[in-house]
């Protein structure tokens, strides 16, 4: 485990790693990109690193796909990343430069990311995590069922994003980001967007058909 903080940010990003592909310390998390620039917090597996590998000019510290995709975000963006990957994640992403946090969950949402927003001290603090266990932990009162969401279990089986079984917690539905600037002379105010929709594609789909 290992985290990440700075105090001028007012960010912490804390990380638990089940050590996969490479064991060693070099796949490490929160992980520092090589500029310096991004670091990253990511639960999950690229498929397809070893071949995203060939595409970024640097000299790689380790094996771990976690590296291949803090790098491949550095060299081409964000959004072509997210193109160019082929897996299963979550992960939070910050960029030290533009002082932006951002969320990202996989295209159908394999992986599980909950956030949700408290005030403290005057201040709004923005909290997410891998379960709900995570954010219940770090929240000041104890969470309320949601009655809608508990309509949605009974009726459906399940519980659809954006919400979950309790109030004001609510979990990223599957391929979309959400990020927020953390400097506080601006609005608190969260900018949330689809970087993959299975309508769509399944649609793209069908007319390549015909």
């Amino acid at each position: 485990s290992g985290y990440y903080y700075d105090q001028n940010d007012s960010i912490f990003l804390g990380h638990t790693r089940l050590s996969i592909i490479d064991l060693s310390k070099d796949g490490n998390q929160p992980m520092i990109s090589n500029s310096g620039r991004y670091i990253l917090a990511y639960n999950g597996e690229v498929y397809n690193h070893n071949s995203l590998r060939k595409l970024i000019d640097i000299k790689f510290k380790g094996h771990s796909d976690t590296e291949v995709l803090l790098e491949l975000i550095d060299s081409q963006g964000l959004n072509n990343a997210l193109e160019l990957i082929d897996g299963m994640f979550a992960f939070a992403l910050f960029d030290r430069k533009k002082k932006k946090l951002t969320i990202v969950r996989d295209r159908f949402g394999e992986k599980p990311l909950y956030w949700t927003t408290i005030n403290n001290q005057g201040h709004k603090t923005f909290i997410f995590a891998s379960d709900l266990a995570g954010i219940i932990n770090l929240i000041p009162e104890c969470p309320v069922i949601s009655p809608e969401a508990k309509n949605e279990f009974f009726t459906y089986g399940y519980i659809h994003a954006p919400l979950t079984i309790f109030e004001n917690i609510f979990q990223l539905e599957p391929g979309n980001k959400l990020s927020f600037n953390l400097n506080y002379e601006e609005n608190f105010s969260f900018e949330k967007s689809c970087w993959w929709d299975s309508k769509k594609e399944f649609f793209e789909l069908q007319k390549n058909k015909f």
